[in-house]
């Protein structure tokens, strides 16, 4: 069975693993909107300028 001990060392490891994933992908995500909505993209792929039809 598993000991009071392990189980609080799985839950913490867990906790931090989604404090450190979910961040990272939210950081990652504002950067790849920013890139988006600057125009970059529209000048380096044709595919750039229909995907940006809003705001």
């Amino acid at each position: 069975m598993l000991d009071t001990l392990l189980l609080s060392r799985i839950q913490f490891a867990t906790n931090i693993s989604f404090h450190i994933l979910f961040p990272t992908i939210s950081i990652a995500l504002a950067w790849f909107l920013v890139f988006l909505k600057s125009g970059i993209f529209k000048q380096i792929s044709p595919f750039g300028s229909g995907l940006i039809g809003f705001g």
